[in-house]
C-alpha cells in the first residue's frame, strides 16, 4: 500500500520504511481508540474501572497469565481516551524491553517455551543436552531432523545459539534457538512467496486482493487454509448445482499445487501446516497457485446473463 499505485517494486528504500513504520503506527492507534469506544461509558468520554480491564484484554495488554498487569489497573479514577492510549502505549514499550531479553519473544510465548523445555530438560539440569536437544527437534522440526538439505543449517543454528560452547543450551540459549528458526522459516516463506508471485503472473493488486481473501478466509488466524475454506470463499462462483462437483475438482488442484510447489522450492518448511491425518492446509505462496488454477479454469468469470444481440 505504500508504494505508488501499480507499482510491483517487492523493496523498500529509507523513506518508504520510515512510512511504513509511521503506518503501523497510526494504525495500532486507531485500534486502540477503537477499542476504547467499545467500552467507554455512554456519552461520558471515559471508562470506568470496571470496564478497564476488558478492555486491555481487547488491546492486547495481557501478561503471560493473559491477564492485565497489575500496574494497570490501580488507578480508581476513570479514563479518558488519552489516557487509555498512555497505557496501552507504555505496556508496549515495556513489553518491548522485555522482549530484547527473550530473544524478541513475549511472556505468553516464554511461558509456553518454558514448560517445552522443561519438558526435555529430562534430567533437571537447566540445560538440555545434545540428545534430549535432538529429540527435541526431531519432535517439532523434522525437516531440520530428517534432511540433508537443512542438516547444514541446523548445525550453523545451533553454534549460533550455544553462547557458551558447552554443547548444550541452557533456556536462554534455546530461546535463541527457537528464534533463529523462526526467522530463517519467515526468510524462506518470504523467498517462496517472492518466487511464487513472479512465476504465476500476478500484479501487486492482485496479490493484495488475494491475500484479503485468504486472511478473511483465515477466521482462525492460522496462517493456513483447508479445502472446505477455500469452497466457501469461491461459492459465489458456483452455478447452482456445481458446488460439489467443483469441490472435488478444488481437492485436485489442492493437491497438483502442494506437489508442484513442493518440487519447485526444494521442500521448504513453510509449504504446508498439517500433521499427518490432518486435513491438508495451504499456506499463502500454495493458495496463489490454487487461485492461478482456479483463474484459469474461468471459476472467477462473473456470471452474468448474456444479451442476444438483435
Amino acid at each position: 500500500d505504500i508504494h505508488a499505485a501499480g507499482s510491483d517494486c517487492m523493496t523498500l528504500d529509507f523513506t518508504l520504511f520510515v512510512k511504513l513504520v509511521r503506518r503501523c503506527q497510526d494504525s495500532k492507534r486507531s485500534q486502540t481508540i477503537e477499542v476504547f469506544h467499545c467500552f467507554e461509558e455512554k456519552s461520558s468520554g471515559t471508562i470506568n474501572r470496571g470496564d478497564l480491564a476488558q478492555a486491555l484484554v481487547s488491546a492486547g495488554c495481557v501478561d503471560g497469565s493473559g491477564n492485565p498487569p497489575a500496574w494497570m489497573l490501580h488507578d480508581s479514577f476513570a479514563h479518558d481516551v488519552h489516557d487509555f492510549v498512555h497505557l496501552v502505549d507504555r505496556f508496549r514499550i515495556e513489553s518491548v524491553e522485555g522482549m530484547r531479553c527473550h530473544a524478541c519473544f513475549g511472556e505468553a510465548e516464554v511461558q509456553k517455551f518454558g514448560s517445552l523445555f522443561s519438558k526435555f530438560d529430562i534430567d533437571g539440569n537447566g540445560k538440555i543436552g545434545r540428545k534430549e536437544l535432538c529429540r527435541l527437534i526431531e519432535h517439532f522440526f523434522p525437516a531440520y531432523a530428517h534432511s540433508w538439505d537443512w542438516r547444514p543449517q541446523l548445525v550453523k543454528l545451533l553454534q549460533v545459539a550455544d553462547e557458551d560452547k558447552d554443547g548444550s543450551l541452557d533456556f536462554h540459549e534455546f530461546l535463541v534457538l527457537m528464534r533463529s528458526i523462526m526467522e530463517q522459516e519467515d526468510e524462506g516463506r518470504l523467498k517462496l512467496e517472492l518466487s511464487t508471485i513472479k512465476e504465476l503472473g500476478f500484479s501487486p493488486q492482485e496479490v493484495r486482493d488475494l491475500r484479503n481473501l485468504f486472511l478473511k478466509a483465515d477466521s482462525c488466524n492460522e496462517g493456513a487454509l483447508d479445502c472446505n475454506q477455500i469452497h466457501s470463499m469461491l461459492a459465489s462462483c458456483f452455478s447452482a448445482g456445481q458446488a460439489e462437483r467443483c469441490f472435488h475438482k478444488l481437492e485436485g488442484m489442492l493437491t497438483s499445487a502442494c506437489r508442484e510447489a513442493e518440487y519447485k522450492s526444494n521442500r521448504l518448511l513453510c509449504l504446508n501446516v498439517q500433521s499427518p491425518g490432518a486435513k491438508m492446509k495451504v499456506t499463502f505462496p500454495v493458495f496463489l497457485r490454487v487461485m492461478r488454477r482456479v483463474v484459469d479454469s474461468g471459476w472467477m468469470e462473473p456470471r452474468e446473463p448474456r444479451v442476444r444481440r438483435m
